[in-house]
């Protein structure tokens, strides 16, 4: 028996402990420490930017120190970090969280099922106790992941023999970098193989990273026939399906319409007026209306002519829109109306029908005169005038009235008038003037001269108007001025009294500055029944009650720069109690700034309506106010600090040590009828 005695100083007492010995066939091997390490799930699947957590489990065996977790760098995938809460489980903790954060970028294989990753954890304890066990992800792509489709253009119309061409463009979502494969497919219940009314196909840009052309044509008029009776069944369009199947998601579709038609044209009606054994002149315009993109040239010939009557059509074929039908008429084609038919006939395999228009033809007697204009060419805002011919035939002597429209009789242009100097014509000659405005819109118009004379036809003559544009006025001179402040601001006076303005100049970096060789002053009043100012010296001078605006320009070398304004009111002459007109004076009444900390002292000048400076008894008594806290205003004591020891109406004025430099203060001084607005500069 082992027998173990204590003692405990100080107290004079003895305590026994009494063990027992084992029994003698009992043995004690202690246990050898160990360290296991479990992870649980076994696996999980976490997609691109997500986070799942794992649960990790130790066991201690014969020791009570602390564990430390770590991952193996070597098995942590690429764009995936892994860290432990808590990294160091200490005595008495068995469970940790380990978190596997998925970047959105990490690498990816877009499969159904992605390859698992296996990460190695290491459990480390104390004495060299270690173990090890895995956790395995397996990274699926982002919920994000995907791909957008664009087509342009997305809507087609094809003719005959005509291509049309577009890009797919595909852009991708979530970092999705898998393949994709892309198809244009014919959605509708027809055959569309190469060959036949539609071929189409779908190839890659080289160089172009995910961008595909698609390509359309027509070539066989049967063929395309077929088709257009079939769209117009179905809406008149043919849907294509873009499909792309990127790997490892779904496809993704997009419509693309293709519209067909046959080229058509229709041809216009014409009209002439033509004097027996001449021809038309000007020629006849027939316009060709073709369908957007019908090209094929035109061939054109007259038809069912009346006996006497030719034409010859420039240029033929007809290769634009339009064609001039130049008309003959022998000189014993009787007077009236005649119908000449116009047969249009389109290039073979243009897939174009003919088509047939009229031209009425009114023959008429032989004309006593002919007339004659000349071109002209004016700037819009001015006027040019230019010869006028008539020349009489056979003996004709009468007198002969003209008048001006455009072709067709459609109105002159805005602003253009058109007439004859001399009036109605007893001679061969005259001028012809043409007055433009400045809203007259530039171009060239075809004017009809109309001549009228009592018992014969009247007799046409086309002659062209240019309007050239006005030249633009000259640009604005460059100037260092670029701010003008008019002083002072939001004035009152009482009529008859003056009020003189002043203007400081600023440069772009708001500093004042001195007006530049060539520049002056201009000022203007609204209403000058209010107040009138003289222009150079800025002297207002009230005249009736009433808020006019005073209005100062800066101008270089004639040429406006820099504007600025403010209303003046102008009280009535006699008004009880008014005053004239005050201001403030200051150093030479010129100094408009104010140092941080420094004190000013100023002169408010009352006069009454004669011009007579009032020095005392103006009541209510002048008052000055300013619009900040860093600038302070008092009236003066006559003798105390800078005040002068005589009468007026003096203040001080006191910028606070701190101040701003560069901020602006508006002081507003106001006197019964009379008062205004000062600006002072705090500066350095």
């Amino acid at each position: 028996m082992l027998r173990s005695l204590r003692s405990i100083a100080g107290v004079g007492m003895l305590f026994a402990f009494v063990a027992c010995d084992p029994p003698a066939d009992a043995t004690t091997t202690p246990e050898p420490a160990r360290l296991r390490l479990t992870g649980s799930p076994s696996e999980q699947r976490v997609a691109q930017g997500a986070v799942t957590l794992f649960t990790m489990t130790i066991e201690r065996q014969s020791f009570a120190g602390p564990v430390t977790l770590a991952a193996d760098p070597s098995t942590i995938p690429t764009g995936v970090s892994v860290d432990f809460d808590p990294a160091t489980l200490q005595p008495g903790i068995t469970q940790a969280i380990a978190r596997v954060s998925v970047a959105a970028n990490a690498p990816v294989q877009y499969v159904a099922e992605p390859p698992l990753a296996t990460i190695r954890v290491l459990a480390a304890g104390p004495e060299l106790l270690r173990d090890t066990s895995s956790i395995r992800v397996r990274i699926v792509p982002s919920s994000l992941a995907g791909i957008t489709l664009n087509a342009t253009p997305a809507d087609f119309t094809l003719l005959l023999g005509e291509s049309g061409e577009g890009l797919v463009t595909l852009a991708r979502q979530g970092n999705y970098t898998g393949s994709t494969a892309v198809q244009l497919i014919a959605v509708a219940n027809m055959d569309l193989a190469p060959g036949n009314a539609i071929d189409h196909s779908i190839t890659p840009v080289a160089g172009v990273p995910d961008t595909w052309r698609m390509r359309f044509s027509t070539a066989n008029p049967d063929k395309l026939q077929d088709l257009i009776r079939m769209v117009q069944l179905i809406g008149g369009r043919l849907p294509f399906t873009v499909r792309a199947t990127p790997q490892g998601l779904a496809p993704v579709d997009i419509s693309v319409m293709v519209a067909v038609t046959m080229p058509t044209f229709a041809v216009t009606n014409g009209a002439a007026r033509i004097e027996a054994g001449t021809q038309s002149t000007p020629p006849v315009s027939l316009f060709l209306q073709r369908s957007s993109r019908f090209t094929a040239p035109i061939t054109m010939s007259i038809e069912n002519a009346p006996p006497g009557i030719t034409g010859t059509f420039s240029p033929n074929p007809a290769l634009d829109d339009k064609t001039e039908l130049t008309l003959r008429v022998a000189a014993n084609v009787a007077p009236g109306t005649y119908e000449v038919d116009v047969l249009a006939t389109p290039a073979a395999n243009s897939g174009a029908a003919e088509r047939r228009s009229r031209v009425a033809v009114t023959v008429t007697p032989t004309i006593p005169y002919r007339i004659t204009v000349a071109d002209l060419n004016v700037v819009a805002g001015s006027e040019a005038t230019g010869a006028f011919n008539l020349t009489r035939l056979n003996g004709f002597a009468g007198t002969v009235s003209v008048g001006f429209t455009q072709i067709l009789g459609i109105p002159l242009p805005a602003g253009m008038t058109v007439a004859l100097t001399q009036g109605p014509l007893t001679q061969s000659a005259g001028t012809v003037r043409v007055t433009t405005t400045s809203a007259t819109p530039p171009g060239t118009y075809s004017i009809q001269a109309t001549g009228k004379t009592a018992g014969f036809q009247d007799v046409l003559q086309t002659f062209s108007v240019t309007v050239q544009a006005a030249p633009p006025p000259p640009p604005p001179p460059t100037s260092i001025v670029t701010r003008i402040a008019i002083e002072p601001r939001d004035a009152e006076v009482t009529a008859p009294a003056t009020q003189q303005y002043s203007v400081a100049l600023y440069n772009a970096a708001g500093a004042r500055v001195q007006a530049e060789t060539g520049g002056s002053i201009r000022y203007t009043s609204s209403l000058t029944t209010v107040a009138r100012i003289d222009s150079v010296t800025g002297l207002a001078t009230g005249a009736n009650a009433g808020v006019t605006t005073i209005t100062a320009r800066y101008l270089l070398n004639g040429v406006l720069v820099q504007t600025d304004a403010s209303p003046l009111t102008v009280y009535a002459a006699g008004a009880a109690g008014h005053y004239g007109s005050a201001t403030i004076s200051t150093n030479n009444n010129n100094t408009r700034t104010l140092r941080a900390g420094e004190t000013l002292l100023f002169q408010l000048i009352v006069r009454n309506v004669a011009g007579t400076q009032v020095t005392s008894g103006v009541t209510p008594a002048p008052t000055v106010t300013t619009s900040t806290g860093n600038v302070s205003i008092a009236p003066c004591t006559p003798g105390v600090g800078p005040c002068p020891n005589f009468a007026g109406y003096f203040f001080t004025m006191t910028a606070s040590p701190n101040a701003t430099a560069g901020s602006t203060v508006r002081i507003r001084y106001d006197v019964m009828g009379a008062g205004g607005e000062i600006t002072m500069t705090i500066v350095p």
